[in-house]
């Protein structure tokens, strides 16, 4: 997008990126106040520019989940949501059910437990530090440190409440979602079909192959399918006059 001359603003998640956690806040699955705050600040900076989102894996969770919120409020003017959990109670559930997804579990708690560890002073203040050292599955970490932190009685409270699935019919921007069917962390079960059909603003691409964030193309998987489809999406967004009429014609409104 940057190549094509758009203005990209790229938001990490809260204490990633080499910045430093300086409140007794962290992130999780369903924290859409730092996207919401990252968009709000560039909507009053740059009023009359045109804004689009991208969010993957985890992170388009967090962005479905924001749109669903905000519904017709949102300064957006589209988004895109790539490879998303969309029920993380399903998720738990297919992660920890084969020898393949129980790798990818414990992988992905090793990182996390890396993440805990760059912001240690918090956590063991915060949390349970013990348990997090033993965690290996992210459910574990869950347990021990994300419900503690956000609050939630339980982890599946915390799944419950932060699945974007729930927010689906709530989005009232043009949104692409993309997922493959073979995501090996995002599985096809938790994909909400009926709700996304119900929603006339919402672009629902399944693909029998992909992986997760992978679509690799080409013999020597130089390119990544999904970046192009959602240029594609974008740059028609971006040029149809009815939605910058449409969006004007809210923003007069609500003035």
């Amino acid at each position: 997008m940057a190549r094509k001359g758009w203005n990209v603003v790229v938001s990490n998640h809260r204490g990633l990126g080499g910045v430093s956690i300086t409140s007794d806040c962290l992130y999780n699955g369903g924290w859409t106040e730092d996207v919401r705050e990252v968009i709000n600040y560039l909507h009053r900076k740059y009023p009359k520019a045109p804004m689009f989102c991208v969010g993957t894996s985890i992170g388009a969770n967090i962005l479905v989940k924001y749109l669903g919120e905000e519904g017709e409020s949102t300064p957006l003017a589209g988004a895109a949501s790539i490879c998303s959990p969309w029920d993380l109670v399903v998720c738990d559930r297919f992660i920890s059910r084969k020898l393949v997804q129980r790798f990818y579990d414990k992988a992905l708690a090793f990182g996390l437990k890396g993440y805990a560890k760059l912001h240690q002073p918090v956590l063991a203040r915060l949390a349970n530090w013990e348990g997090i050292k033993k965690s290996r599955s992210i459910r574990e970490f869950d347990h021990h440190a994300t419900c503690i932190v956000a609050k939630y009685e339980t982890v599946d409270t915390y799944y419950r409440r932060c699945s974007s699935a729930s927010f689906v019919g709530n989005v009232s921007v043009p949104l692409l979602c993309i997922s493959a069917l073979d995501d090996p962390l995002c599985t096809r079960e938790a994909i909400p079909w009926d709700e996304c059909r119900a929603n006339k603003n919402i672009v629902l691409a399944t693909t029998q192959n992909g992986g997760h964030l992978a679509f690799f193309q080409g013999l020597t998987a130089g390119k990544l399918w999904w970046v192009g489809a959602v240029s594609e999406f974008l740059c028609a967004l971006h040029d149809s006059s009815y939605m910058h009429q449409q969006k004007f014609q809210e923003n007069f409104e609500n003035t």
